[in-house]
């Protein structure tokens, strides 16, 4: 299921684009130079072609996945690479507790609120 999920999203994005595993059944994906409403659109739309693709388990029956998603967005949500992925990491888990298979945008920081 990691193979095909990577797969799936890696010929999804743009050639710009960087698709990585993260760990354990957590993907990064990083969209350069995309703004809040093109992020979210773009992790909707991911989203969406992960659930609408049955995966062949080999035996003739398919499976479906679903994806929860954390979007955080520079400078938005931080200046570092450790602070976008612990920000995207947290909406990630609010995906997740939401429901799971949908996208959560992570909350403005105090600094994108005040600069």
């Amino acid at each position: 299921m990691l193979k095909a999920a990577s797969a799936l999203l890696a010929g999804s994005v743009r050639s710009v684009d960087s698709v990585g595993r993260f760990g354990g059944e957590e993907f990064v994906i990083l969209l350069p130079e995309m703004d809040r409403r093109e992020a979210l659109e773009t992790a909707e739309r991911l989203r969406g072609l992960v659930s609408d693709t049955p995966q062949p388990l080999g035996n003739g029956n398919t499976v479906a996945m679903t994806v929860s998603i954390g979007v955080s967005v520079f400078p938005d949500h931080g200046e570092s690479a450790d602070t976008l992925c612990a920000a995207a990491d947290r909406a990630m888990y609010q995906a997740k507790a939401d429901g799971r298979n949908q996208v959560v945008l992570a909350p403005l920081t105090e600094e994108a609120h005040n600069p």
